[in-house]
């Protein structure tokens, strides 16, 4: 079998192809789909629903995204910080795991103020494929911590979204609205399941009125976003990510299966969750939480026959591993080819732009 190398998965994205702003209507988001015979067709998100098989069961990711970007002030010397919270450690106590700048700051015991709440860095930083990773506890935790981050922490666009919130000049609420889905259910994540931010409430209540809708949560983290920064990209380590699937959810999707209509995840991480999933021996799948590190690439091909029929998602960044999961599902090849038939008609890249749908059988 080829060994493909993280060479393989570059591909030229011109900046002015990356959307800094999604469109006014969700739903109007450009769509290319794959079929599993090769064929390309054009489409728009709002089409969805009827270009689905009936009774196809569709599955969302329902994670909340946490305002998690905080700037304070570190006491010691008083210089400015910026912390990213990526996941919770320990809810009653309020610890959290951290990435943060400057980093050489960033020792134990080491005392940050975010105006009248405070927080102590509780170990080293630790090197994580590129980042460093640190224990933070603030001296707020539960419902009250939830209330004061909500108030005072920043929504967490990415960095290839070059403005700040709201930098069209409206409310810096725009991005809290629009960088969520609207089904979002469950806070814990320090990026947007981005696939969903295409669904406005028309076209989800049209998926409902004609098959079946249903929700997993999948927290995204490090292991979603974190770039490859390993030439072997079977060297590269995936952070582990928690996720949980409603007893519903899993109902569904065993008679989806023995039905044999299609299963469509909307988005990366659920794909991830439901491939986690069904890789558990059948014991270890009555668990109410899961954690994955899994790393689909075209390396792994053989290792795996996905549940899933299709996989809706956006367009997604050079070298990184979600589009390495892509050309792990359709080829390498097949997979640049569709990238380069959506820049040559136009198609929006990243978080805020346009989908695509591929039919893996």
């Amino acid at each position: 079998m080829e060994l493909y190398s993280l060479k393989d998965f570059d591909y030229h994205l011109p900046p002015d192809r990356i959307a800094q702003f999604p469109l006014a209507n969700r739903d109007d988001a450009r769509m290319l789909i794959r079929n599993s015979n090769g064929e390309l067709i054009h489409s728009t998100v709002s089409d969805l629903c009827g270009l689905l098989p009936r009774d196809s069961l569709v599955i969302f990711n329902q994670s909340r995204v946490l305002p998690c970007r905080l700037h304070g002030i570190i006491d010691s010397n008083g210089k400015k910080a910026e912390i990213f919270l990526i996941r919770r450690n320990n809810v009653k106590k309020g610890v959290w795991e951290a990435i943060g700048k400057p980093s050489k700051f960033f020792i134990p015991n080491t005392v940050i103020h975010f105006g009248d709440v405070k927080a102590r860095i509780l170990e080293r930083p630790n090197q994580y494929m590129g980042y460093k990773t640190f224990s933070v506890r603030f001296d707020l935790f539960g419902n009250e911590f939830a209330q004061w981050l909500e108030k005072n922490g920043s929504i967490p666009l990415p960095p290839y979204i070059k403005r700040s919130s709201g930098g069209d000049g409206s409310s810096k609420n725009s991005d809290r609205e629009r960088y969520q889905t609207v089904y979002a259910r469950e806070g814990g994540s320090c990026a947007a399941p981005t696939a969903g931010l295409h669904f406005g409430d028309q076209t989800l209540g049209d998926l409902k009125n004609e098959h079946r809708v249903l929700f997993l949560t999948l927290h995204v983290g490090l292991g979603t976003f974190m770039p490859v920064k390993t030439a072997a990209i079977s060297d590269h380590q995936m952070h582990e990510e928690s996720f949980a699937i409603p007893e519903e959810t899993v109902k569904a999707l065993e008679e989806a299966r023995e039905a044999k209509r299609k299963i469509i995840a909307i988005g990366t991480t659920t794909f991830r969750a439901i491939e986690t999933f069904y890789s558990l021996r059948p014991e270890q799948r009555k668990a109410s939480h899961f954690s994955t590190k899994l790393f689909l690439h075209p390396n792994r091909k053989n290792e795996f026959r996905p549940v899933c029929d299709a996989l809706f998602t956006n367009f997604h960044q050079p070298c990184s591993t979600l589009f390495m999961l892509v050309a792990a599902l359709i080829g390498v090849s097949e997979a640049h080819r569709c990238y380069r038939e959506a820049l040559k008609k136009g198609y929006r890249f990243l978080s805020y732009g346009d989908a695509s749908l591929f039919w893996l059988r």
